[in-house]
């Protein structure tokens, strides 16, 4: 039976930042390497999955990398307003990792 647990609650860092002023990136690293392996294997974090959360369109992810040897998932996505800009709120990027605490991930 599959047991469903948060994303917060499985990884060791899940953070983002600013990549530019045009890209932001969000950082997520395990020490599980066994869920690590589960998520890469089943691709339960992937590009639809990551446009349906941010509600952009998947063209707007530059890329989301699988780093095995960091047991890690880096995903780089366009800004909505580029850093500095009237109407940006986090010029840092440092906010956007909040979307994924909560993201279900079975086990």
């Amino acid at each position: 039976m599959l047991q469903q647990r948060k994303l917060i609650d499985v990884a060791r860092v899940l953070r983002s930042r600013s990549a530019d002023p045009f890209v932001q990136t969000i950082d997520i690293f395990f020490d599980d390497e066994e869920i690590y392996k589960k998520i890469k294997q089943h691709q339960i974090i992937n590009k639809e999955i990551i446009s349906k959360c941010y509600r952009i369109e998947p063209k707007e992810i530059l890329e989301l990398i699988y780093f095995d040897t960091a047991k890690g998932i880096k995903i780089s996505m366009k800004r909505r307003i580029p850093s500095g800009l009237i109407g940006d709120s986090d010029p840092y990027g440092v906010c956007p990792q909040v979307l994924l605490y909560d993201f279900p991930i079975p086990l």
